[in-house]
């Protein structure tokens, strides 16, 4: 059996020792091959990777390999994304720490050196698993430059980033603003709307419906509209943490609303409603439900503004003028709830909205670190969206009668995407980046990419695009790209720095803070400062003083690290200091052409809110979108039951054993032909397989028959191709080279599903119908040498066509084949050979029919036989097919169809139904068996059986054995074996003779025949070889 895994080990020997990566680029860079760019998605390497990074890197790794045999330039430079919340969250872990608060103590009492010591840790803890990524990206060859990779924490990418956020803030999208923003509690910091998108999940939470008590008196709305004194308005919440804070209640102007009897007929509650809504008021079992409401009055919303209530908890620093009333806003609906919302402005986009236009209080409730405050006494100190502080709430409401009714609600709420705490809405400072201003153009420029799966552009990212919010920019965290923005705490200016350089020039204390050896190194377009450490704490402790204001202060932010990644088409290669025509496409003779756009980029469907939208929102900025022409959006890799991979469940697969087990190339095959690349894919070991079987054993067994029966004659493929003579000859050629079309146009589109596919379907119709019609030619001396010369050049030919899929399986077949041809000329590497192309003349389209009609035709014989019980081995005299009009099957044909269904005779028949009947079906199959076809059905068993056990021998073909078979009882059959046993040794490669069965031994082998049981002996005969 192939060791896929074992040959694999010697491809990759082959190709580090002579660098035929390198070479592959060294080659089409001298050729003046055009760019064609790459992007490489920067993983972090902060935890093992798993089998869904093979994923990635088969889709990633097939295109630039396919452009780069059709001659295109493909710099491929990897990447390593080493900030953010991935990577603090590891080293929090790792130090027993669970807040902000522990971090800034871990030197005690020096917050300056705490963070120094954090950031260390962090800084470490990159390459914790970096040798494991790259060792499996070398094993899995993915070609791509590990030697020199952008790393997105050192100081020229960081520089860079400034440059880009400086930009952000000349062209007036970055803005300084109090926002409610989604806020981890745990992690101390506000998430991105993109960051936002990767962590939904589905919750049940406790929703409540809640009674305000109207206030009345004289000269009051209650008064002027006539409310009861017992009356309340009805609103609803699903977040019940945020009652406390609660300062308004908003309403629709346009909705109609009711005042509601509710309770007993004679001394029950009056409640405000939306008319659309009074179904809540059904008996649930709650606490107050009504059995029969009554409407008692209906008001328009406008009607009930300026309406005043009381708090539901005694907060002083949420009283004013302007609080604990109702007011008109146009976000409030009757969809769900009451019609009527509760309004918390810390806790609410709407509601701070809306508390900035009226003047509402703002004052939070509850901490950062999630707790409530200590002047919310019923509460204080207990963590928000825990059940016990929902209960604590619940219990005092219900205790001044104001808990109308709860229920379970399920619906989707928003987790930290990394630490997977619940995200709170939470008004705080931060820095934003106007994305909704450049919808338009995002949108438009949406349109020039190439998405693979093509939904994606108006679906999930169209949809996103249509929806954009503004970037959430800043994180109030600790490694992470510092934001260069510095401001006068006096007046509120702001500077914000745009180079390294620049920051020298401006900075009051550089030298103080770096140790004084740090200096200004000037070049040709390069700002950079040696001994420079841009990151927190010492970048704090900078203070500037500019025209703008003295003795500036940094922000205390991050950067979103979705904007590290987002900026890679520009920061890896520190640009706009240097490398500028690697960006914009001019200047030295030397560069590789312009590196942006890129053609192509490649990673999971989740990036769709991820580094997908980051490159695609910060080249918008920039005024350069898109900064990416086409997109493979793959999906999961999920268990073969369609289950997530997970530790707890015991179903995640190990990279590594699976290439051990069946090589890296069986893997890539079976993601790029198991369904499409959008869709989720079910690892199943036993589909693996199969389509190991099916494809890469399939193909290297065709070169196996090559290698023992083919001759070693030099060939020319276009010659070859053009020599094709016989139908079955002409078919193949066509076959291939109709595959070759579909192949690159199917890549062109980055369609790998379907270009897979066809090869796979070529490499079947080769080996199981040319290859398996025309064994015999092949070994016949008279024809040998065409044949073989043909079945030479489609393999080579295919090998080049399945390298981009299968490097290493074809890698393998190149360097067989040029060792059997002995072909100088062969390129050093398959991967540095030109991609075939299809050529037209070869392409006969109404011959391929035929032979698809022809095979149809056999197939439906052979099913006749199966019907009938006849096996293929066993010989038959005629059948009569009928078949289309317009089929015309020729006596070569019919000795195809003859030779494949082992009858001697085919006679045609055609229907005179029309052109339109494409059926084919048996008319007679004649089954008498004479003396004759057994005989001969009985030498095809003998044949078989014999050959069956040289291969178990591992005997070469030309290698001679003894063969000793029994005779036969009966006389006919005696006498019609030795007429035939001289064929049955030249068919076998042995010297064949008859023997008594008591000669043969215990070892004897058997034969079933029609006649019975035969026995035979088969025994090595030594070194002598028969010459071809």
């Amino acid at each position: 059996m192939f060791d896929f895994h074992a040959q694999e080990l010697k491809i990759l020997d082959f190709w580090k020792k002579e660098k035929i990566f390198q070479k592959s680029l060294e080659q089409t860079r001298a050729q003046g091959g055009k760019p064609f760019v790459f992007f490489e998605g920067p993983p972090t390497a902060n935890g093992r990777p798993g089998i869904h990074h093979l994923l990635a890197r088969a889709f990633k790794d097939i295109i630039p390999r396919y452009k780069t045999m059709q001659g295109f330039h493909v710099v491929r430079k990897a990447g390593w994304d080493t900030h953010g919340l991935p990577v603090e969250i590891e080293v929090e872990k790792k130090l027993g720490l669970s807040s902000k608060a522990q971090i800034e103590n871990i030197v005690p009492g020096d917050s300056v050196k705490s963070i120094a010591a954090f950031n260390k840790a962090c800084k470490e803890s990159v390459w914790t698993y970096v040798e494991e990524f790259r060792n499996l990206t070398e094993r899995y060859g993915y070609w791509v430059d590990l030697d020199n990779p952008y790393i997105t924490y050192e100081n020229n990418y960081i520089e860079s980033l400034w440059w880009i956020i400086a930009q952000f803030y000349k062209r007036g999208f970055l803005k300084k603003d109090f926002r409610v923003a989604p806020y981890c509690f745990r992690c101390g910091t506000s998430l991105s709307s993109h960051e936002l998108a990767l962590g939904y999940q589905t919750v049940k939470d406790i929703s409540v419906y809640v009674k305000f008590r109207v206030m009345g008196g004289a000269g009051s709305v209650a008064a002027k509209i006539g409310l009861p004194d017992n009356s309340s308005i009805l609103a609803w919440t699903t977040t019940p943490w945020t009652l406390p804070g609660n300062v308004a209640l908003a309403v629709h102007n346009d909705i109609e609303y009711a005042l509601v009897k509710v309770g007993d007929e004679h001394g029950g509650d009056h409640v405000i409603v939306a008319k659309e809504r009074m179904s809540v008021l059904e008996a649930t079992g709650g606490a107050e439900t009504a059995q029969h409401p009554i409407v008692v009055r209906e008001f328009k919303g406008s009607e009930l503004v300026g309406l005043r209530y009381e708090q539901l908890f005694s907060i002083p620093q949420l009283q004013s003028d302007t609080s604990h009333q109702v007011y008109a806003a146009d976000f409030v609906s009757a969809g769900d709830g009451t019609g009527i919302v509760h309004t918390a402005v810390m806790y609410g986009a709407d509601d701070y909205e809306l508390g900035s236009r009226v003047g509402l209080p703002k004052k939070h409730t509850v901490t950062t670190e999630g707790k409530f405050e200590v002047f919310v006494p019923e509460v204080a100190g207990m963590r928000v969206r825990e059940l016990d502080t929902d209960i604590a709430i619940l219990k005092y409401l219900a205790g001044r009668g104001l808990l109308f009714k709860k229920e379970k609600y399920e619906h989707e709420y928003p987790f930290c995407w990394r630490c997977k705490n619940p995200v709170l809405y939470y008004a705080l400072e931060s820095f934003v980046v106007e994305m909704s201003r450049l919808r338009e153009e995002m949108i438009a420029a949406n349109q020039q990419i190439m998405w693979v799966p093509e939904h994606i552009k108006e679906g999930r990212f169209g949809e996103w695009l249509n929806e954009v919010k503004d970037w959430n920019f800043s994180r109030n965290r600790y490694w992470g790209t510092p934001l260069p923005i510095w401001v006068d705490e006096k007046t509120g200016a702001m500077k914000v720095i745009e180079s390294f350089a620049e920051l020298k020039q401006y900075a009051d204390n550089f030298d103080e803070v770096y140790g004084g050896a740090a200096g200004a190194k000037a070049g040709a377009g390069v700002s950079d400062v040696s001994g420079f450490d841009p990151h927190r704490p010492f970048i704090d402790q900078i203070t500037i003083s500019c025209d703008e204001g003295k003795h500036m202060k940094r922000v205390p932010y991050v950067a979103d690290v979705w904007f590290d990644s987002g900026s890679m088409p520009f920061a890896q290669y520190h640009y706009p200091f240097e490398n500028g025509e690697m960006v914009d496409g001019a200047g030295a003779a030397t560069s590789p052409g312009a590196q942006y756009p890129a053609d192509y980029i490649s990673e999971g469907m989740d990036q769709t809110r991820g580094w997908f939208y980051t490159l695609h929102a910060v080249a918008a900025v920039l005024g350069r979108a898109p900064s990416f022409k086409g997109c493979i959006s793959h999906g999961l890799v999920l268990d073969e039951n369609g289950k997530k991979m997970s530790k707890s469940l015991g179903n995640v697969v190990d990279p590594w054993k699976q290439i051990e087990q069946y090589g890296a190339d069986a893997i890539r095959w079976f993601f790029y032909t198991v369904n499409a690349p959008g869709e989720s894919k079910l690892y199943a070991e036993k589909e693996l397989r199969a389509r190991q079987q099916r494809f890469l054993s399939t193909w290297l067994n065709s070169l196996t028959f090559l290698q023992l029966y083919g001759t070693k004659d030099g060939y020319q493929a276009d010659a070859i191709f053009e020599k094709a003579d016989s139908s079955l000859d002409r078919w193949i050629v066509s076959r291939f080279h109709s595959t070759i079309e579909i192949v690159i146009r199917s890549l062109d589109i980055l369609d790998v599903v379907v270009a897979a596919r066809s090869i796979e379907t070529f490499v079947d119709d080769l080996s199981n119908w040319w290859l398996r019609r025309s064994r015999d030619a092949i070994k016949n001396p008279k024809t040998k040498k065409a044949k073989s010369s043909l079945l030479y050049s489609l393999l080579l030919e295919l090998t080049k066509l399945a390298a981009p899929f299968v490097p290493f399986t074809a890698e393998y077949v190149y360097q067989e084949l040029k060792a059997f041809s002995d072909d100088r000329a062969l390129a050093e590497s398959v991967h540095m050979d030109r991609y075939p192309m299809g050529i037209k003349k070869y392409i006969n389209h109404d011959l391929e029919h035929k032979m698809c009609m022809i095979r149809m035709a056999s197939s439906v014989i052979l099913q006749k036989r199966a019907v009938e019980g006849i096996k293929i081995r066993q010989p038959l005299t005629k059948v009569t097919l009928k078949v289309p009009q317009d089929l015309n099957i020729d006596v070569e044909d019919q000795i195809l169809i003859s030779d494949e269904v082992n009858i001697k005779s085919v006679e045609i028949e055609h229907n005179d139904t029309g052109k339109e009947d494409a059926s084919i079906e048996v008319v007679n199959l004649d089954t008498v068996l004479t003396d004759e076809l057994i005989n001969e059905a009985a030498d095809r068993e003998r044949i078989r059986a014999v050959q069956e056990k040289r291969k178990n021998l591992q005997l070469q073909p030309s290698e001679l054995a003894n063969l000793k078979l029994e005779i036969p009882k009966d006389k006919k059959e005696f006498q019609a074996l030795m007429s035939q046993i001289k064929n049955i040794g030249v068919a076998t490669c042995t010297t064949a003779s008859l023997v008594p069965l008591s000669e043969l031994g215990p070892d004897a082998e058997s034969i079933i025949l029609h006649s019975g049981v035969q026995h035979f002996v088969l025994t090595k005969r030594g070194i002598k070889k028969l010459t071809k």
